[in-house]
């Protein structure tokens, strides 16, 4: 049938080879479809929630604002393949309803039946190509209505598999054509000297160079050994580029820990352990110099009524406000650090007149002439 073995070999190659890329490529689209339509779902299960949280308020209202209410829903513009988005009271009665562009690129999507909410679950439901997020409006014990969105899956899906064949074929026909070609140069090769394999692993041991690779060539049993050292260059290159990557995530880890020891982890301030130890180095600077050492303290009026009032979140964010604003009026040389709570304290660089301090002073204060905006 053939004229040669090595003819034979190259056709049997070539099949193996392109018969191998076919089943990675319809494996890998298999994969990308599944892992796109859990995608999808997520996506769309975040949008529907954080859209329902959104009409809390307007839905609890005993008048509802119907304009409020088509201006969430007009949220979901920017996405091409919703349906449709409609909003229900608690007993499943319309209260809005929007038309998305998924529906409108064709006039049978405009057509389609109204849904009927009842005979889904919450969460995420696929049916007939599409999905179906039903989300309730408000807390579990007291809802006030429900928000349910239809996505075109087909068309979504079809659009990702397009998207993934022609970014992935030329490569594929790429490679395929460069892996024959190579193999088929290789099949005419014959026997080479068992020296090339010497002077290759001596290379490789006087220049420690384990990116290195032997040129495979000779009989069977020569290739087989080559083979072996390329796959032992491999393990060696492997280990060391995990352990360089453990040294560098060790350096990383180390800095993390010396910032958290030192540093505020809500504000980035310099934190007490700092500051004593900035103290300490300015003192004995002091002494040597027999020059004086200024401190100012301060903290905020009414802050534990804030938390209190507002929460630890909304307390959290005006102390985060006030390191902006103090820093922003302090000189370069300045240090501003938080001991704790609302306590903070400034170490002026150098400068230990009592003009300098009224000035700070002043400063400060004025950085908290504006209300806070939250």
């Amino acid at each position: 049938m053939f004229s040669s073995i090595r003819t034979a070999m190259a056709v049997i190659l070539s099949i193996v080879v392109m018969t191998s890329s076919t089943w990675v490529l319809w494996l890998a689209v298999a994969e990308h479809e599944e892992l796109f339509l859990e995608s999808q779902k997520n996506n769309l299960f975040a949008l529907t929630r954080n859209m329902a949280n959104d009409l809390v308020p307007y839905m609890e209202q005993t008048e509802r604002d119907s304009f409020a209410l088509s201006i969430v829903l007009l949220r979901l513009e920017p996405y091409n393949n919703v349906i449709n988005a409609t909003i229900y009271d608690n007993e499943y009665n319309q209260v809005e309803h929007y038309v998305g562009r998924g529906a409108r690129r064709t006039e049978q999507g405009l057509q389609d039946p109204p849904i009927d909410p009842s005979v889904y679950e919450l969460g995420i439901n696929i049916e007939q190509g599409k999905l179906i997020s039903l989300e309730r409006i408000g807390e579990q014990a007291f809802p006030v209505g429900y928000l349910l969105i239809v996505n075109d899956l087909n068309t979504s899906l079809a659009e990702s598999r397009r998207s993934l064949i022609f970014r992935t074929t030329p490569w594929v026909v790429l490679l395929l054509t460069a892996t024959i070609f190579l193999s088929l140069i290789m099949l005419r090769r014959s026997f080479k000297p068992l020296e090339l394999l010497s002077r290759f692993t001596q290379m490789v041991i006087d220049s420690k160079d384990y990116t290195s690779r032997h040129d495979v060539q000779g009989t069977s049993e020569i290739k087989r050994l080559g083979e072996h050292i390329n796959r032992l260059m491999a393990t060696i290159e492997d280990e060391l580029s995990i352990n360089q990557q453990q040294t560098q995530t060790l350096m990383e880890q180390q800095v993390t820990m010396t910032r958290l020891a030192n540093f505020d982890s809500l504000t980035g301030l310099p934190n007490r352990q700092f500051v004593m130890d900035t103290i300490r180095i300015e003192l004995s600077r002091a002494k040597r110099a027999d020059s004086d050492l200024i401190l100012m303290f301060f903290d905020l009026d009414g802050f534990k009524g804030i938390n209190d009032s507002l929460g630890h979140e909304t307390g959290d964010m005006i102390l985060i406000e006030v390191a902006e604003r103090v820093k922003a009026i302090l000189r370069d040389g300045d240090i501003l650090a938080r001991l704790g709570g609302d306590e903070f304290l400034i170490i002026p660089d150098r400068d230990v007149t009592e003009l300098n301090m009224a000035t700070v002073s002043e400063r400060v204060l004025s950085a908290f002439a504006e209300p806070f905006k939250l």
